[in-house]
């Protein structure tokens, strides 16, 4: 995926890129991620992660999938020094990247036509501080979606809604409430989405296309921020390939 943010801010160029992998095995699904998020020049974010999910509505005897994750991450930042801050010789930047490890869980349940999740992220709170103390917030997400039958053209009409709580150290609580819709149509070929919250209003597209055991798609979302002004919004592309394995 690769996320160009906030087009056309002056002086801005900030950009997203996301790398993924999924492999599933007879004792569950093993994943690999790396992001890499940069203010060009000035700075850069990077995430590492190793997750590992399973479904056990099996050995806990539920009728509908109950699928659990784990996620071991890797955190790190790094300020890219100009001439000018060379010179000022600061303390705070007698090293320019910090990084930390910390843990991430979810939950998904799959009841019928629902779909209900809840993660818990940077549980340990890694200090990811320079010279001073800088906490990773621990950020608590939950979401749910319904799947509709078709309706005439409309494919797999599904409304989702969700809630994400995030409390930074010695800071007001950050609880962000979104809510949108997907559907799809000719035999699952098209899709579009809209959706937002109180602070951006976005929507997309996709195009997917199986053929023998292979399959992929293409999804584009266009993101317009209802705070910032003077930007032209956030454009998101990403391409996923997937290999469909012979059940054994």
């Amino acid at each position: 995926m690769y996320n160009k943010l906030f087009a056309g801010v002056d002086n801005v160029n900030l950009n997203q890129m996301y790398v993924s992998a999924v492999y599933p095995a007879e004792i569950g699904s093993f994943g690999i991620t790396v992001t890499d998020f940069s203010l060009w020049k000035y700075y850069k974010e990077n995430m590492f992660l190793m997750t590992y999910s399973n479904d056990f509505s099996e050995k806990i005897e539920l009728g509908f999938p109950i699928i659990a994750g784990l996620s071991l991450k890797y955190l790190s930042h790094t300020y890219i020094l100009d001439e000018r801050t060379i010179d000022i010789d600061d303390p705070v930047f007698d090293k320019i990247s910090k990084g930390a490890f910390t843990p991430d869980i979810g939950i998904l349940l799959k009841p019928y036509n629902f779909s209900l999740g809840v993660s818990v992220l940077n549980i340990l709170q890694p200090d990811i501080g320079l010279k001073t103390e800088d906490k990773v917030p621990m950020i608590i997400r939950f979401g749910t979606a319904y799947r509709f039958n078709d309706w005439y053209l409309f494919e797999n009409i599904t409304p989702t809604f969700d809630v994400s709580y995030r409390k930074p150290a010695d800071n007001n609580a950050d609880i962000k409430i979104s809510g949108g819709i997907e559907t799809w149509f000719s035999y699952h070929t098209f899709g579009v989405r809209m959706g937002g919250n109180d602070r951006e209003i976005t929507t997309g597209f996709s195009y997917n296309k199986t053929f023998g055991k292979s399959g992929f798609q293409i999804d584009y979302a266009f993101l317009f921020p209802l705070e910032l002004g003077d930007s032209s919004g956030s454009h998101r592309i990403s391409l996923t390939y997937k290999h469909f394995l012979e059940k054994r």
